[in-house]
C-alpha cells in the first residue's frame, strides 16, 4: 500500500473530513507552542523504561535529533495539509521505528502520552476554541489514529518484505505465516501458557 493510499484509507475509515483538518490547525495554534513540554513529557516516560532508553542512548547524539523531530512531527499534525508529502513522511517516521528497533508497545505508549498531554491542554484552553471541545478532541484522535497506522502498518510491510527478499516469499505465503502464529499463539493464551 502507498502512503497516500493508507493516509486516504485511515481517513476515510475514520470519517476525517475538512471540519477535522480545520479543527486540528486552530487547536495547532494553541498546542504547538508546547512541544518542548510535550517532548519533556515523551521522552521522561521513555527513559523510564531500560529498553526504550538504550534505545535513545544508542546514538551520541540521537536525544537532540529527536526533540527537534518530535516538535516538527507535532507541528506538521496542526499543518492542515494532508496530502502525499504528509503522508510519505508518516511512512519514514514509520520505517525509522522499525529500523531502530522500538518495540511497538513504545509506540502506542508514547502515542497515548501524545494525546493526553494534547487533550489536557485543549481543556485548559477550551475557552478559546471555536466550538465544543468533545469536537477538537476528536479531530485530534482521529489524526493521532492515522499517525499510529503508519507506524503499525511499517512494521507489518517491513517484515513482509524481508520475508519476501530473504525467502522468495509472497504476500499469500506471509499471510498464511501470520495467520498460523496467531492461531498458535491464540490457543497457548487461551490454556494459559503465554
Amino acid at each position: 500500500m502507498q502512503p497516500i493510499e493508507l493516509l486516504k484509507a485511515m481517513h476515510k475509515m475514520l470519517d476525517f473530513d475538512e471540519a477535522d483538518s480545520r479543527r486540528l490547525v486552530e487547536m495547532g495554534k494553541l498546542l504547538v507552542p508546547h512541544a518542548g513540554a510535550l517532548a519533556e513529557i515523551f521522552y521522561a516516560a521513555l527513559d523510564a523504561n531500560p529498553g526504550s532508553r538504550a534505545i535513545l542512548d544508542a546514538e551520541p547524539d540521537r536525544r537532540s535529533r529527536l526533540h527537534k523531530t518530535l516538535g516538527e512531527w507535532y507541528e506538521q499534525i496542526f499543518s492542515g495539509k494532508y496530502n502525499e508529502a504528509y503522508a510519505q513522511r508518516r511512512w519514514i517516521i514509520g520505517l525509522v521505528h522499525v529500523r531502530v528497533g522500538i518495540p511497538p508497545m513504545f509506540v502506542v505508549g508514547s502515542m497515548e502520552n501524545v494525546y493526553r498531554f494534547s487533550a489536557r491542554k485543549l481543556g485548559e484552553a477550551a475557552g478559546q476554541l471555536g466550538g465544543p471541545l468533545d469536537a477538537y478532541v476528536e479531530s485530534l484522535t482521529k489524526m493521532l489514529n492515522t499517525d499510529l497506522a503508519f507506524i503499525e502498518q511499517s512494521y507489518a510491510e517491513s517484515t513482509f518484505r524481508s520475508m519476501a527478499t530473504e525467502m522468495g516469499a509472497d504476500a499469500r505465503i506471509f499471510q498464511r505465516f501470520m495467520t498460523r502464529g496467531a492461531i498458535e499463539l491464540l490457543e497457548e493464551a487461551r490454556a494459559g501458557k503465554f
